[in-house]
């Protein structure tokens, strides 16, 4: 029985989830640089994202001390006292690209509007923003660009580092999906 299960379960996995795309090195960069001071930047380049072209569904996680900066204790302080990536690993998004269907996908990029659900810092808040998908016959190239308030999310910046540290922080995707050939 339990070997009937797992393959009644393995079989419904592959029906729902055949035309989903996966990549596990998906690009996001944070940018939470003030006027004032130095750049402060953060890119990850392991981001695992799925997107379904057949019903525009996007979803992706990050690991938060996958995040790096160009000096190591930028990076120390965001993942220790910002972040806290001991409690809070990862990020999500979970949303949809509305009205998306391949067909209105050009090489030069199509506009789309994109909803859905960032956790963070174990907060959510629901985003709306553009995002540019090109299609080159090869792959899906997905980007967006949005900036969040770091105070949705309980991040809090100490009173003595407000003018060094924006409030916000600038959120830059880029996911290359490989078009599978059937």
């Amino acid at each position: 029985m339990k070997t009937f299960v797992s393959f009644f379960l393995l079989t419904l996995s592959i029906a729902f989830g055949q035309n989903s795309l996966q990549i596990s090195n998906g690009f996001i960069q944070l940018d939470a640089t003030s006027q004032n001071f130095e750049e402060i930047k953060a890119k990850n380049n392991q981001v695992k994202a799925e997107f379904d072209p057949q019903n525009g569904a996007l979803s992706c996680s990050a690991l938060i001390k996958d995040f790096h900066f160009k000096l190591s204790l930028m990076e120390e302080h965001f993942n220790n006292h910002y972040l806290e990536s001991d409690t809070y690993p990862k990020a999500y998004f979970k949303g949809k690209i509305i009205d998306f269907t391949p067909a209105k996908v050009t090489t030069t990029g199509t506009e789309f509007v994109l909803k859905g659900t960032l956790t963070l810092h174990g907060n959510s808040k629901k985003i709306s923003t553009t995002i540019i998908i090109k299609n080159t016959s090869s792959k899906y190239i997905l980007e967006t660009n949005f900036d969040v308030l770091l105070a949705d999310f309980e991040i809090k910046i100490p009173k003595t580092l407000t003018n060094q540290i924006s409030n916000t922080s600038n959120i830059k995707a880029k996911f290359e999906f490989k078009i599978s050939e059937k």
